[in-house]
């Protein structure tokens, strides 16, 4: 991905001078460190602003479409100072990567009031910083304190970094940079879903330690049972050797066992066989809920993957299924989470993202001529090829897909014809009455390159 240098900050200040005079009428926070501005008499472009810590930078991009703020301190901060208000000048200090935007607007009392946007696009610190007309802080996303190399506090002076010089190297031209802005705000929408269900992502973590740590309480609890099943042994052997119980007593020693002196060598028999009993008992449910356990952190690690492949309704859909008491709203507004299709060399290929469009797809979208996909033993997004007929290539390139969204690198996939796939107890779960498999050593770059331009349908 290239990177935005210090000399193409000087391209992006003469594009932005037809800001002066234009008004910002939508402030937008992207995500926690990318925002969004709207301008009255410009309709064709915003003005996107990063604050990624290795890619900060500042450049017009193309009109999209409309996206909500996130609610938060900064958005009310940009509401407060910059929405409504007019850029009154543009200026690059120092030839840096520091642009100063002085802004005028009218306060309650309809009295005009100045204020400056700074936008330090340093590397590892950027900021954003507005002031008043004096040069007073108001705020700052990131503050520093009175022993830092230079103090960035709330009603402190503002004082601007040392200046850097720029290394030495063509610039980009416009277009260029406006592309790349264009990309990275795509990125810092996918980050903002990333941040928004923040609380999503580590509620699905925090179960599968949960699992694990109860799958590892459960094998061992196999182990020391299974050491218990000797007991059936320990009971035949009192029973045989009947009323000598000098012996019983030292077999009783020998294999270090208790032995109730107050009841019959029967009644000890017995004992051992129920402790034979409950051994087998918690072997048996025990191992039911470690498959149990291992079916859930599949799917749980299965639906990590493919939320990288979600946008933010899908997002919400999921949430809304997951954790129900966070993420509450009219289930009439809710988006259902789609399904995704990418063409390689003009065939369609589809997959789904959970369990529910897994079952729409292979049994309400796919033809019975169509091939389905699926990772052999572990939950995975069903994939459909959509035509009759495959290659070897296009098989291929649908089995790495099936790793891709498993978050798998390596592994064999199962393949048939849709006609003999049929649904299973629960939805996503299938039967196939026949298949073959193709084992996948290494996903090629150009396929994880090309999962990024899926489209949903």
């Amino acid at each position: 991905m290239e990177k935005i240098n210090a000399i193409d900050f000087q391209v992006i200040n003469e594009d932005l001078k037809q800001l002066i005079g234009a008004k910002i009428n939508q402030t937008t926070v992207i995500n926690s460190r990318c925002f969004l501005f709207s301008f009255s008499m410009i309709r064709n472009e915003q003005l996107f602003i990063s604050l990624e810590h290795q890619r900060s930078y500042l450049c017009m991009i193309p009109k999209v479409d409309s996206i909500s703020t996130i609610v938060s301190k900064t958005n009310d901060i940009l509401r407060k100072f910059i929405r409504d208000s007019y850029i009154v000048n543009v200026e690059q200090i120092n030839k840096d990567r520091i642009f100063k935007f002085t802004l005028q607007k009218s306060n309650e009392l309809f009295e005009k009031e100045r204020y400056v946007l700074i936008i330090e696009c340093i590397p590892q610190r950027p900021n954003l910083i507005i002031t008043d007309e004096n040069n007073v802080i108001l705020y700052a996303s990131h503050y520093t304190g009175l022993t830092a190399q230079r103090s960035i506090i709330q009603n402190f002076e503002y004082v601007s970094p040392a200046p850097i010089e720029p290394i030495l190297a063509e610039p980009k031209d416009i277009k260029t940079i406006k592309l790349m802005g264009a990309e990275d705000f795509e990125n810092a929408t996918h980050k903002r879903a990333q941040e928004k269900y923040e609380p999503l992502f580590k509620h699905i973590k925090i179960r599968v330690k949960s699992l694990e740590k109860k799958l590892n309480v459960l094998t061992n609890s196999i182990e020391e049972a299974n050491q218990k099943r000797v007991y059936v042994d320990h009971g035949n052997m009192v029973l045989t050797l009947g009323d000598d119980i000098e012996q019983i007593k030292e077999y009783v020693k020998e294999n270090n066992i208790k032995f109730d002196d107050s009841l019959s060598p029967g009644e000890n028999a017995n004992n051992y066989f129920k402790i034979y009993k409950k051994s087998k008992r918690t072997i048996e449910m025990n191992n039911i809920e470690i498959e149990k356990c291992k079916n859930e952190i599949s799917y749980l690690t299965y639906i990590l993957s493919t939320c990288s492949y979600m946008d933010e309704s899908e997002m919400y859909a999921l949430a809304n299924e997951i954790l129900p008491h966070k993420y509450v709203q009219d289930k009439k507004h809710i988006k259902s989470v789609m399904i995704g299709s990418i063409q390689y060399k003009g065939t369609q290929i589809c997959f789904g993202k959970n369990s529910t469009t897994n079952d729409k797809l292979t049994f309400s979208v796919a033809n019975k001529t169509d091939t389905f996909l699926h990772i052999k033993d572990y939950h995975g997004s069903h994939i459909i090829i959509r035509s009759p007929q495959v290659n070897n290539d296009t098989l291929l390139f649908a089995a790495e897909l099936a790793l891709i969204l498993a978050n798998k690198e390596t592994g064999e996939i199962y393949y048939t014809s849709v006609k003999d796939v049929k649904k299973g107890g629960k939805p996503g779960l299938v039967n196939m009455l026949s298949y073959k498999t193709i084992f996948v050593q290494n996903i090629r770059d150009e396929s994880k390159l090309l999962i990024k331009n899926y489209k949903n349908i």
